[in-house]
């Protein structure tokens, strides 16, 4: 744990070290300061979605299509850490706060992010939406969910 902070003391904008030490976090069973430091790297990763965009408005014509190219890897990247970081913190409240609202808001805040379209959160949202005693919005996500298991069906025999 300590070397973990050690490294992102020397690189706080790293988030990949940051999830890290997140999963050093729980295996030691330290939710609170693993939610916590999972929030504070969503802030990173919205600063870092800031200085991305900034970045592509400030280059040159010349640039542009070069820029384009990495801004867009950047910003999937960013994307793709929202998704895990938004997943981490909904798996920590079921773990140690078990607050059905805010897990919604997490797994909400997943799926905007998730442009793989992952189709078995539709099925985590469905459950925690009836937890809450939202029980139209869970059945449209549960629906959604057995859609996506239809439509995975219906892929593995069409290539059999």
């Amino acid at each position: 744990k300590e070397v973990m902070q050690q490294y992102i003391e020397r690189e706080p904008d790293n988030i990949g070290i940051r999830c890290q030490y997140v999963v050093c976090l729980t295996s030691q069973t330290e939710y609170e300061q693993a939610y916590v430091h999972l929030i504070g790297t969503l802030g990173k990763l919205k600063e870092q979605e800031h200085d991305v965009l900034r970045r592509g408005r400030a280059h040159h014509k010349q640039q542009q299509q070069q820029q384009d190219s990495n801004s867009t890897q950047q910003l999937a990247l960013i994307k793709h850490y929202r998704v895990i970081c938004g997943v981490g913190t909904a798996c920590i409240r079921c773990v140690y706060a078990v607050d059905f609202n805010m897990i919604v808001e997490h797994l909400q805040y997943a799926m905007d992010n998730d442009e793989g379209k992952i189709g078995v959160f539709n099925y985590f949202l469905s459950y925690a939406l009836y937890k809450c005693g939202k029980i139209a919005e869970s059945n449209d996500y549960y629906n959604r969910f057995v859609s996506y298991v239809e439509r995975k069906k219906s892929d593995a025999l069409a290539n059999k």
